[in-house]
């Protein structure tokens, strides 16, 4: 699924409104951005502005991407193993359920279209995307490689 980017509102604003950040952190963040580049998300969470979660739930608002806990779900194994385990960590994805020719994942940046077609052209598979964040997944993949002997 291809979320369409429309942007209501910045994700600074969002921050902003919600009293994560100030207008200065969000000014000096994005004069970083403009000097060294990268994601303001990722640039404030390096700063220590921002939480990782605290983006996801920005980022939520921002496109309408619906979250899934990942803690809630137990991951099906054959599932999992469709796809090799460095592919789903330097893409920062875990393979959720599958229904029919549908799979859906949980994505720390379910906007990049990159995994969808990664997914569609290795497993003939179309993608319903939602939102975690990146240390989310990354447990996920470390508790699953640690289970069944993949690390």
């Amino acid at each position: 699924m291809f979320y369409k980017r429309i942007v209501h509102k910045p994700l600074g604003k969002i921050l902003i409104e919600k009293g994560v950040v100030s207008p200065e952190q969000l000014r000096e963040v994005l004069e970083l951005r403009e000097k060294e580049g990268g994601l303001t998300g990722e640039l404030l969470i390096r700063k220590g502005y921002a939480t990782e979660r605290d983006i996801m739930f920005a980022l939520m608002s921002q496109y309408e991407i619906p979250y899934l806990p990942l803690d809630d779900y137990e991951l099906d194994f054959e599932l999992f193993m469709r796809f090799p385990v460095f592919e789903m960590e330097s893409r920062e994805f875990v393979p959720v359920y599958l229904i029919g020719s549908v799979v859906t994942i949980s994505a720390a940046n379910p906007l990049d279209d990159s995994i969808a077609g990664y997914i569609k052209e290795e497993a003939g598979l179309d993608v319903v995307s939602f939102i975690a964040t990146p240390s989310e997944i990354k447990e996920v993949l470390n508790r699953y490689k640690e289970s069944y002997g993949l690390a």
